[in-house]
């Protein structure tokens, strides 16, 4: 829901509530992982999750590349 910007995250850090609209998600590359993460106003990490291995979104995006 929060990638829908509805709801609300509570930030440990910060000890502050933010609304959906307010975080800030990306994609991070970390150990041949591509990671989600959610970072608060203040770049707190609220969560990250694993979503692809890099090797596999690399062959991916050569595969979508090819002319045929």
């Amino acid at each position: 829901m929060i990638g829908a910007g509805k709801g609300q995250v509570h930030c440990k850090s910060c000890d502050t509530v933010y609304a959906a609209s307010e975080i800030k998600a990306g994609d991070e590359d970390t150990d041949g992982w591509i990671l989600g993460a959610m970072h608060c106003p203040k770049e707190h990490l609220l969560a990250r999750r694993k979503t692809i291995p890099v090797n596999i979104a690399l062959a991916f995006q050569s595969f979508a590349n090819i002319d045929n």
